[in-house]
């Protein structure tokens, strides 16, 4: 990742400064240009998204019309190939992978218990929880032989607000920076809803297949060419490992996935990668907004160290996502070929690591009195409560292989 060093002083003073009350700094920026990993103008596959309800046109792109520059003569077709709430999800992921070195607190959801298939992931940190504070995993969870919801750290959570933000300094900072909503509690509770102060895109621009998508056709092959005018009788239709046999009536072959199956016209079919003029990936991180948190004693400095805390990790969660090769799906992968860090339009760099700047912000929080009691200690893990539990059961019932 490339970096043109203007601002002086430190990366982690200039984000106190900017966090501080009285500051009128309005966002920190990273902007990067993108090349498919293999050369650039290769073809890359971006987000599909579902069709219109009551429509079977299969998916789509997210297909819009922007300005490139304010010296461009009209604007033009983009196709975002990677959506914010899937960059908060990257970044959370990252932010997981780094976290032994970081500190930064986990609270895990354990469903070791439950007999999950193997692909479906036993224990989720709560970075990947797709409503953070909000989500079901706070709500139905139990810690240790109370609900979540009652033990402390749980009712912390749960009352966090704005103005009242301690919890999520010291146990979810990540909720802190990307907003969350309590839109489930019911209208008995306090549905609080914080709004996000970190948002990113990748976007592709002037894709060369124009703003309709190419729909991939063919047939699925098979070697064998298992013949189409058999008849399959499955022992269980939920369950292709129970066996089958050839007979009389039944289903087709091409419902096992056998033989030459042609995709149909109402089928949810895949896109082409499109190859792009330009990819870019915009993010940024409004200090406006980051600044109506507080810790709630109304002490300036310290509201600032614990503002300066979030920015620091959201960072090193951008930059370890992205600042290398990455992969988004497949037939997405990408390479940064140029990336500036920008602060009220002064480039800055990192300087010895993303990690020493969140250690730092650590370091200055727990100086000026933040609680951070979450952070540098072992994961704090919850289970499903019963109903949870049954749900999920009933998602994945118990399969014995070879029965």
């Amino acid at each position: 990742m490339t970096t043109t060093t203007v601002r002086s002083g430190s990366l982690l003073e200039a984000l106190v400064d900017a966090c501080s009350g009285d500051s009128r700094s309005g966002a920190l920026t990273i902007h990067a240009e993108l090349i498919p990993s293999t050369k650039c103008g290769d073809p890359v596959a971006p987000a599909t998204m579902a069709p219109p309800e009551g429509q079977r046109t299969g998916p789509r792109w997210q297909v819009e019309r922007r300005w490139e520059s304010p010296e461009a003569d009209e604007p033009c077709t983009v196709v975002l190939i990677d959506q914010p709430q899937a960059q908060r999800q990257r970044i959370g992921e990252a932010l997981e992978v780094t976290a032994d070195v970081t500190g930064m607190p986990q609270i895990v959801m354990d469903f070791s218990a439950l007999d999950l298939p193997r692909h479906v992931r036993q224990r989720i940190g709560h970075v990947r929880w797709p409503h953070r504070t909000a989500d079901v995993y706070a709500y139905d969870a139990i810690c240790g032989d109370v609900a979540f919801v009652d033990h402390p750290v749980g009712q912390r959570l749960l009352a966090a607000t704005a103005e009242e933000a301690e919890a999520l300094f010291a146990w979810f900072p990540t909720a802190a920076a990307f907003g969350f909503w309590h839109s489930n509690l019911g209208k008995k509770q306090h549905m609080v809803r914080l709004a996000g102060s970190f948002q990113s895109e990748i976007v592709g621009w002037d894709p060369a297949v124009g703003a309709d998508p190419v729909v991939r056709k063919g047939l699925k092959g098979d070697p064998v060419n298992i013949t189409s005018d058999s008849k399959i009788n499955r022992a269980d239709d939920d369950d292709r490992l129970a066996g089958w046999e050839v007979a009389e009536k039944g289903d087709k072959p091409s419902e096992m996935g056998m033989g030459q199956v042609p995709y149909s016209e109402g089928e949810r079919q895949s896109l082409r990668p499109v190859s792009f003029r330009r990819i870019t990936q915009t993010a940024s991180l409004v200090f406006p907004q980051l600044r109506r948190l507080g810790v709630g004693n109304r002490d300036a400095a310290q509201d600032a160290a614990a503002r300066a805390l979030v920015a620091a990790l959201v960072l090193h969660g951008h930059v370890t996502a992205f600042g290398a090769p990455f992969a988004l799906r497949s037939g997405c992968a990408l390479s940064p070929r140029a990336t500036t860090i920008n602060l009220d339009g002064e480039a800055v760099e990192v300087g010895d690591g993303t990690e020493t700047i969140v250690r730092g912000a650590v370091d200055l929080a727990l100086s000026n009195g933040v609680p951070l009691d979450g952070w540098d200690r072992e994961p704090l893990v919850l289970t499903p409560n019963a109903s949870l539990a049954d749900i999920i059961g009933r998602t994945w019932p118990r399969v014995a292989v070879g029965e």
